[in-house]
C-alpha cells in the first residue's frame, strides 16, 4: 500500500483590538466550515466506531494505518460526541414518525456498550426506522421506543415483553413460527409429522396471501381461501398442545399452548378485514451491526393481518 497524501487546511482567526470600543475582536470562521478539528473525517470516525463497533483505540489505529491520520483517543471521543449532537434532531423526528404510524415491526437483540450488556431495539415502518439502546428487555424499554400511548398494531415475536400489548395491538411473527416448525421437522422425531402438517397449512396461507398481493384474489376471496386454513391451524394447535409424550413433545406442547393463547393475534384472528402488506424480514434488514434475531434462518413475512 502506497503512502497516503493528506491535505490539511488551517484557518487562522486573528484577534485585534477595536480602536473604537477598545475590545478584542476575533475574526469569524467561514459559514460552510464543518464543526470540529477533523472536518469530513468525523463522519468516517462515526462509521468505524459506531457502525462497525471498533474500539476507540482500534479506530485510531485504522485511521493511522489506512488514512495516514494521527488522532488521539480524546479526539475520537469528541468527534463521536459532535456526531451524536448533529443527528439528534433527525433522530427525534424519525421516532415521532414511527410512533404515529398505525403498524410497526418491532424486534430486539442483545447489545454491548463497553463491558455492559444492553439491548438494541428497532421499530420499523414504511419509510422510517428507529433504533434505541436500552439497559433492559422490559416493558419500559418497549414503551420508550413506540410511545406510552401507542394504539397501533405491533408485529413481533412471542417474547413475554409484548404480552403487555392488548390482543388487538399485537400480530405474531410468522417467521419465528415457521423457523420453529422447520426445526421440529429437521430433527426427525415423533413430532416431525405434526410440524410438517403445520408447515403445509402455513404454505397454503402464504399462497393465498401472494394471490391477494398479485390481485388474483380480492378481499372476499382471500377470506374464503383462508377460512379452511384457519380451522386446520386451530385444530393442529390444540392437538399439538395435548401431546405430552417424551421431552420433545413437551417442548412442542408448550409452543402450541403459547401460540394458542395468542391465536387471536395471528392467522386465527376473528377479524380478517384489515390486511397489512409487510416486506419480508423487515426488522431483520434494519439491524446496524447487532446479530439479527432471524438471520440467517428462514425469512418469511413478518406479519399478515392486524387482529383489531
Amino acid at each position: 500500500m502506497g503512502a497516503n497524501s493528506q491535505r490539511a487546511t488551517e484557518y487562522q482567526q486573528q484577534t485585534v483590538c477595536c480602536p473604537t470600543c477598545q475590545h478584542a475582536v476575533t475574526a469569524d470562521l467561514p459559514a460552510d466550515l464543518p464543526p470540529g478539528a477533523f472536518g469530513r473525517l468525523t463522519a468516517l470516525i462515526g462509521v468505524l466506531h459506531g457502525g462497525y463497533h471498533l474500539s476507540m483505540r482500534t479506530t485510531a489505529d485504522v485511521l493511522a494505518d489506512v488514512c495516514g491520520v494521527a488522532i488521539s483517543l480524546g479526539g475520537i471521543a469528541a468527534s463521536c460526541g459532535r456526531l451524536s449532537a448533529a443527528v439528534a434532531p433527525v433522530d427525534a423526528a424519525m421516532q415521532t414518525m414511527v410512533q404515529r404510524h398505525p403498524h410497526l415491526w418491532v424486534d430486539e437483540t442483545s447489545w454491548r456498550e463497553g463491558t455492559q450488556r444492553g439491548w438494541l431495539w428497532v421499530a420499523v415502518r414504511a419509510g422510517a426506522t428507529c433504533f434505541r439502546i436500552a439497559p433492559s428487555r422490559g416493558q419500559g424499554a418497549l414503551r420508550q421506543l413506540i410511545g406510552a400511548d401507542y394504539r397501533g398494531v405491533v408485529h413481533a415475536d412471542r417474547a413475554s415483553v409484548y404480552h403487555a400489548l392488548l390482543d388487538g395491538q399485537r400480530q405474531l411473527c410468522w417467521a419465528h413460527r415457521i423457523r420453529n416448525l422447520q426445526g421440529l421437522v429437521d430433527q426427525q422425531h415423533e413430532d416431525s409429522v405434526w410440524a410438517q402438517r403445520m408447515l403445509t397449512q402455513a404454505h397454503g396461507l402464504f399462497a393465498a396471501w401472494r394471490a391477494y398481493q398479485s390481485d388474483l384474489f380480492d378481499q372476499i376471496a382471500l377470506q374464503q381461501a383462508l377460512r379452511p386454513v384457519r380451522l386446520a391451524l386451530h385444530e393442529l394447535l390444540w392437538s399439538g398442545a395435548d401431546r405430552r409424550r417424551g421431552r420433545s413433545c413437551r417442548r412442542s406442547a408448550r409452543t402450541c399452548c403459547s401460540i394458542g393463547m395468542h391465536s387471536g393475534r395471528s392467522a386465527g384472528s376473528k377479524d380478517w378485514s384489515r390486511p397489512i402488506t409487510p416486506p419480508n424480514g423487515r426488522c431483520d434488514r434494519r439491524w446496524c451491526g447487532g446479530k439479527a434475531v432471524m438471520a440467517p434462518r428462514v425469512r418469511k413475512a413478518v406479519g399478515l393481518w392486524s387482529a383489531c
